[in-house]
């Protein structure tokens, strides 16, 4: 029955979404159109191209993604509701399996660590992923780790000299790390600190380190195939980030906006309210009116806490989680430029393996009615979770959500606008994507859309010159390329529109 609580929480928390959720932001993008998804191409295509290739290469390579939404297509086909039980039920395995592995870990001895995770399969922030259809990356992501995990802990447990067993624990970490990363890039990094850190507690202390060194090295093989597979499909091994606002910026700058990402998530983990569903420079600043210096200071700290995760992890059970909270939200802290700094999203796998701190927090404040206390708060975050779940109704449900916290945020605009055409709203579609080039002149996709509805009403002088500023600005924008080649051949202009289809 305990096991089953943590599941039962997040069905009641996630499958009001069902009914609630429709499609959101990129979901039609990534779904409609997608021969991947709706089935014309063969399924190992899935591994071969760009996540959204049919639209436009972005440098992602989420196979598993594509292939579970050509699942959900074929049984749903339009209906979003069925797409949105597919999240609920992956969320729901997380749980379990989640459940599962703390209890192996604790060995039994406490229902601590429960606690998180009935926390964490309820957790309002994690709309991002369960009430958003193309948010299921992070769980598709974390699955193959966790049961991995199981079984690496397992096979350690033996601590046998076998040379099947160390096969055998090299074989369901490489597995486990390429699924991994075919979900989701990041979980690449889940998956190689995760697996050996399960080892290094579970294997007895003689063949911890033996262990935790294979476990380690399988992982690093599995990540080395999927790095290769991404290379042969998309063109390049690493994530990029063409468009990061902290690109240029020197490291001590963006170690200071690190420390104020840590800082606001760790704020959003504990009061989840009133917080948007991304943030930009301007609404990460003002959700965090730190000087400077602190948030630097922070921001070394963390990266000095990371070296000593390995002996906290084989301290205890609360180290261990200490330790991959630390590690999985090391990106946060913009060492490298990252493309987005900060989403209620970026919280699902801190959340999750963060579930023994928790468990342990509320145990240390609620003494022996923890239980109580933790089933009281979580079943009265419940509400803010369906309400969560509205925000990714539409596009522009979604949008407007993060226009009320950063009403200067330009992305937000142009997606706005794109909800105004979808509903027929052309005039107020217009004036939003104006409204989005005037704040950030650099941004190509609201001249692009622009030029496009331009040149459907006939202006075409009008569409060459927002098509064109366009495709100045951007010049791999090849949507805005294409409209540009139709303008030209409506205009007369035949060079110039072969020129145009060639370039995209």
């Amino acid at each position: 029955m305990r096991l089953l609580l943590p599941v039962l929480l997040a069905l009641a928390a996630w499958v009001p979404s069902v009914w609630i959720g429709g499609w959101a932001l990129d979901d039609r993008e990534a779904i409609f159109g997608n021969p991947v998804v709706e089935g014309t191409l063969p399924v190992l295509a899935a591994f071969e191209r760009d996540y959204f290739h049919h639209l436009v290469d972005t440098g992602g390579w989420r196979p598993l993604a594509s292939l579970s939404l050509r699942l959900d297509r074929a049984v749903f086909e339009d209906d979003p509701r069925g797409f949105h039980a597919t999240n609920v039920v992956l969320h729901a395995l997380v749980t379990a399996l989640a459940a599962l592995l703390v209890v192996r870990l604790a060995r039994g001895a406490s229902n601590v660590p429960l606690l998180g995770v009935c926390v964490f399969a309820a957790h309002p922030a994690l709309a991002d992923s369960v009430a958003w259809v193309s948010g299921r990356t992070s769980m598709l992501s974390v699955v193959p780790v966790l049961a991995g995990a199981l079984g690496v802990a397992a096979i350690a447990a033996r601590g046998s000299r076998n040379v099947l067993q160390a096969l055998g624990l090299v074989a369901v970490t490489s597995f486990a790390t390429f699924f991994a990363a075919a979900g989701k890039e990041d979980a690449a990094l889940l998956g190689l600190v995760l697996l050996p850190l399960v080892a290094l507690r579970s294997a007895p202390p003689g063949r911890a380190h033996s262990a935790a060194f294979l476990a380690f090295a399988g992982a690093a093989l599995g990540v080395a195939a999927a790095l290769v597979a991404k290379s042969a499909a998309v063109g390049a091994a690493l994530p990029h980030a063409p468009f990061a606002p902290l690109a240029g910026e020197p490291l001590l700058a963006r170690l200071a906006v690190g420390g104020a990402a840590w800082i606001e998530g760790a704020r959003i983990a504990a009061t989840p309210i009133g917080y948007p569903p991304q943030h930009d420079l301007v609404s990460l600043r003002a959700a965090v009116p730190l000087a400077a210096p602190l948030t630097i200071v922070l921001g070394l700290a963390l990266c000095g806490a990371l070296a000593v995760g390995p002996w906290l992890a084989r301290r205890s059970l609360v180290g261990w989680s200490a330790a991959l909270v630390a590690l999985v939200a090391a990106p946060w802290l913009q060492v490298v430029p990252a493309g987005e700094l900060l989403a209620p999203r970026f919280l699902y796998l801190p959340l999750l393996v963060g579930a023994p701190l928790v468990g342990a927090a509320l145990a240390t404040v609620f003494g022996g009615h923890a239980r109580t206390a933790t089933l009281v708060v979580v079943l009265a975050a419940l509400p803010a979770a369906w309400q969560r779940s509205g925000v990714y109704a539409s596009r522009a449900s979604y949008r407007i959500a993060v226009l009320a916290q950063s009403p200067t945020h330009a992305p937000s605009w142009n997606d706005l606008g794109l909800a105004f055409e979808e509903a027929g709203e052309v005039s107020e579609a217009l004036a939003a994507w104006e409204h989005a080039a005037k704040l950030d002149p650099r941004y190509s996709k609201p001249w692009s859309n622009l030029g496009r509805v331009q040149m459907q009403r006939g202006e075409l002088e009008r569409a060459a010159a927002s098509l064109t500023h366009a495709v100045e600005l951007h010049p791999r924008n090849h949507i805005a390329h294409v409209n540009l080649g139709s303008v030209f051949a409506k205009l007369g202009r035949p060079e110039d529109a072969a020129a145009s289809y060639q370039r995209a």
